[in-house]
């Protein structure tokens, strides 16, 4: 049993001559009659009977064609969902995980421009603590796309890169480095340290200044709020590296944070959109299209 002689049938039932469904199928009558020929020999049961002036379904015939109509009626189904259609009419859904911190500062006016293409499309966002959480989410299947920095475990699955960030140290005004304008692994290692915790974009950025060649400074707290971080350090009991697009000027003005740019720490850290590559998804394409589309609104180069 295929298609195409489940389409016959319904043809068949709705003209009621083998001429006209042949007509409407834009088939050949004998290739019609040698269809069904196989379809009752398949089912060992006849479906019709060739009277005039319209062909009567048998019982067996009547069954095949209310499963006919059923399954014909979701293939047309699935065909409209996935044809190609204007933005307001594509449906279907979307799981996209992604850091606190990413959602506030990097990928809020993407998810927004997706949400206003797409109004039917039903997304769920997810926070989680780190974008390699993000990532995790993703393997096990809870998420459909996760934004994530650039990391070695990324390894085997799609990454589309949005941006880059750059990583800077911030003290309180009333520090001892608040009158520098750069400092070194070594100045800041005789202060005590406010880091993220492990698996964080910016933890790499700073295991990779301070475990290059020696140790961190004395650590006195770990976090990846990246606001509780910033109102720490203000008060003067540390320092600490955030992405430079965390500390707005507000933040400098009444928070008296003092920026200072950090020497020899990787100029830039990639993000940028993961997904699985094994997995085809409509909505998957679309949200990256868009990202793609967006990159250059989206690209942060601090």
């Amino acid at each position: 049993m295929n298609l195409q002689q489940l389409k016959i049938l319904k043809a068949i039932a709705m003209t009621g001559t083998i001429r006209d469904a042949a007509e409407i199928l834009h088939l050949t009558q004998p290739a019609i009659s040698h269809q069904l020929k196989s379809l009752e020999e398949e089912l060992g049961e006849s479906l019709l009977i060739r009277s005039r002036p319209k062909i009567v379904l048998l019982p067996a015939g009547l069954e095949v064609l209310a499963a006919a109509e059923r399954v014909t009626a979701e293939i047309e189904d699935l065909c409209l969902r996935f044809s190609p259609k204007e933005p307001d009419e594509v449906t279907g859904s979307l799981r996209v995980a992604a850091s606190t911190l990413g959602i506030v500062y990097l990928y809020g006016d993407l998810l927004q421009a997706f949400i206003q293409r797409f109004p039917k499309v039903s997304l769920v966002v997810t926070a989680t603590e780190s974008g390699i959480d993000g990532v995790r989410q993703l393997m096990a299947g809870l998420a459909d796309v996760a934004f994530a920095p650039t990391a070695e475990s990324l390894t085997g699955l799609g990454f589309t890169l949005l941006g880059e960030t750059k990583h800077v140290a911030i003290v309180s005004s009333s520090h001892p480095l608040c009158s520098l304008t750069a400092v070194s692994a070594a100045e800041l290692r005789k202060y005590p340290f406010i880091r993220y915790r492990p698996d964080a974009g910016s933890r790499t950025s700073s295991d990779k200044l301070f475990l290059s060649n020696a140790q961190y400074p004395p650590i006195f707290l770990e976090s990846n709020d990246t606001e509780f971080i910033k109102r720490v350090v203000a008060m003067g009991v540390g320092t600490a590296i955030v992405p430079e697009f965390t500390v707005t000027r507000n933040d400098r003005e009444k928070q008296h944070l003092a920026v200072l740019q950090v020497q020899h720490l990787s100029v830039a850290q990639g993000y940028g959109l993961v997904f699985r590559q094994d997995i085809k998804m409509h909505t998957v394409r679309l949200f990256r299209d868009l990202c793609i589309e967006r990159r250059e609104l989206t690209m942060r180069r601090f």
